[in-house]
């Protein structure tokens, strides 16, 4: 991309490098404004970024978090791609594995979709599955078509479990394929979850073309994919970077904001805010939109926890890309998925994800790492026919605010009135994308909308000037 003059008067304070900050930092950037990053940490990327960490007596590089990307990420592939454009060996060298959409569960079904144009590749994934009673196929296939007919829409402020109930789902289908889902992509139970935005997922995935449902997974870590290669686009773009060094506050300069730090203040012109909704709020007490910024403390903040397994080479089970476990809570079994991930120091990884885990709070570390191993172990002596072998290692990460509780009644930022409200500040974030949960693309999403608009913002400044 050729280099953009920046607007003058276009400064604009970046807080928190997550995706959504990194988002809006490039594109704020390619736009023609001059961006100016403020991140606590000493590397971009936030909760979506490789970690060092120790499995056994090996350090091997993973994600803090494991994340499943799919190709309807496309602002998140189209990031990728602008930010890989500088750098040649980058952009010649995959930055993820991508494959057509293949699901296993350890319960015996499977099913895979090809190439074929929509809606064939679904259809015929139906038609060749495995394990999948045929009268759940059709049910499966009937309800994704009166969603498509009633344009995705669900009656308004219903949970997943009702909608369930409601289109007569068979317990089948609410146990093996409809539950197992909405926990996985809204981090929420069923029972709490929002119909509308799970059907907004299933119309961005399974109702859309074969491209759309297809896996990605980062190779061989998230930060490869855009929190590295965004750090090298914005230094060769003259993006100014203040790594390690976390906002105090964002207040009122006049009609400009400053950004305090410990090293000083600095004044701009605009503010995108690019933090957790609860640490944007803590930044915004002092400032004069601190009363209308309340909501921002009404979200519940879920954790995630994730076990990372370790099998020496030569003694590792075949493991697919991704694995659909069955949880037993009677066991402190609570692995919900499997996740092969890449090999590093002669040892195969793979990540199990305990999504919604605010269930296993009263659960000791120890108990749920080994009911987790057990599970795995268990489960995939059973899926593959022969004994699994115990991972020779195995290590615990929770985050406890991982994401929030994606429910019918969780706040929705209303973009127009807070603009009115707060001229010259934006917020970013996965919670700032209402008709999707938390994600990796609803924050680059979030991202690029706020960059744009502080663009707009200011081209109607220089007009009224």
């Amino acid at each position: 991309m050729a280099s953009v003059t920046p607007e003058p008067g276009g400064r604009v304070a970046v807080v928190g490098a997550g995706w959504a900050g990194i988002s809006a930092a490039v594109w704020a950037r390619a736009v023609g404004l001059t961006p100016i990053v403020f991140e606590a940490a000493r590397e971009l990327g936030g909760r979506a970024r490789a970690v060092s960490m120790e499995i056994g007596e090996q350090r091997v590089q993973v994600d803090n978090g494991q994340h499943l990307m799919m190709g309807a990420y496309t602002e998140s592939i189209a990031l990728h791609d602008l930010v890989v454009q500088a750098q040649p060996e980058l952009a010649a060298r995959p930055a993820f594995e991508r494959t057509a959409f293949a699901l296993d569960a350890v319960s015996g079904w499977s099913m895979r979709c090809g190439t074929q144009p929509a809606p064939w590749h679904l259809a015929l994934g139906l038609l060749c599955a495995k394990g999948i009673p045929w009268v759940e196929r059709l049910r499966m296939a009937w309800q994704l078509e009166t969603l498509k007919r009633r344009a995705w829409q669900v009656e308004s402020g219903s949970l997943v479990s009702q909608w369930m109930h409601g289109s007569g789902q068979s317990d089948w289908l609410r146990r093996e394929l409809w539950g197992p889902l909405c926990v996985a992509t809204l981090n929420t139970p069923p029972e709490q979850a929002c119909a509308q935005t799970f059907a907004h997922i299933l119309r961005d995935t399974l109702g859309a073309n074969s491209s759309a449902i297809e896996t990605l997974f980062a190779q061989p870590t998230l930060s490869a994919f855009i929190p590295e290669p965004a750090v090298h686009w914005m230094r060769h773009h003259g993006v100014e970077l203040r790594l390690g060094s976390p906002v105090r506050s964002v207040g009122a300069a006049g009609t400009q904001w400053r950004i305090s730090t410990s090293e000083g203040d600095t004044v701009v012109d605009q503010v995108i805010l690019s933090t957790p909704p609860r640490q944007s709020l803590r930044m915004l007490q002092d400032s004069p939109v601190a009363s209308s910024a309340q909501w921002l403390a009404e979200f519940t903040m879920l954790p995630i926890a994730s076990v990372y397994l370790a099998w020496p080479v030569l003694h590792a089970p075949a493991l697919p890309i991704w694995l659909m476990l069955k949880e037993n809570s009677q066991e402190s079994q609570f692995g919900q998925w499997l996740f092969r991930r890449d090999v590093q120091a002669d040892m195969q990884l793979a990540c199990v994800v305990v999504s919604a885990a605010g269930r296993v709070s009263g659960l000791a570390r120890e108990a749920l790492l080994q009911g987790v191993i057990a599970q795995v172990v268990e489960q995939l002596s059973t899926a593959m026919g022969s004994p699994c072998p115990p991972p020779a290692a195995a290590r615990l990460a929770l985050d406890p605010q991982a994401t929030f509780a994606c429910t019918p009644n969780r706040p929705k930022p209303d973009h127009a009135t807070l603009h009115r409200t707060w001229p010259g500040l934006w917020l970013a974030g996965d919670y700032c994308w209402p008709q999707y949960p938390a994600t990796l693309e609803s924050a680059v999403r979030s991202g690029k909308a706020a960059a744009l608009a502080a663009h707009h913002y200011r081209a109607a400044l220089s007009t009224t000037a």
